[in-house]
């Protein structure tokens, strides 16, 4: 029924694509609009309840909080092995969300010194007014370089 992810993104802005010099990843996403569709068996809509949209951006607030240290990572032409979050805080700037609508991501990269990131994501609603924000503090394990000279 729905790929392994069950959220539609538009990308808006990358380190990779900048659009402003600040290191910063910027989606639109929302649940899948075939997810909204009822049938005669069960379908999400029967899971997620119109009261679940802070479920919803606790979800989106994980799913690609570290991409931001990732690209800056490639920039850099470093490859990275694995990230893992350190810390996760989130505040709810209001309760009453919808969990199907299109919800504006904009990820900042503070600090990423050492293996190390410190990222701050606000949450948008279509009305332009900020609903969470999230602080993230993560690892980021560079790919082993052989250091080696090759013969």
């Amino acid at each position: 029924m729905v790929d392994k992810i069950p959220l539609e993104l538009r990308p808006v802005e990358s380190p990779l694509c900048p659009l402003s010099e600040k290191e910063r990843c910027s989606y639109w996403m929302r649940l899948k609009p075939q997810l909204q569709v009822r049938n005669l068996y069960l379908t999400l809509p029967d899971i997620v309840k119109p009261t679940d949209g802070l479920v919803v951006l606790h979800f989106i607030s994980d799913i690609a909080i570290l991409q931001v240290a990732e690209e800056i990572y490639l920039k850099a032409r470093i490859k990275m092995e694995m990230a893992a979050s350190l810390h996760h805080s989130v505040w709810i700037h209001e309760e009453n969300l919808d969990p199907f609508c299109w919800y504006l991501t904009i990820c900042e990269c503070e600090v990423i010194f050492h293996g190390r990131a410190r990222l701050e994501t606000r949450i948008f609603n279509e009305s332009r007014k900020c609903v969470m924000t999230v602080l993230q503090e993560g690892y980021i394990q560079r790919q082993a370089v052989d250091e080696r000279p090759k013969l």
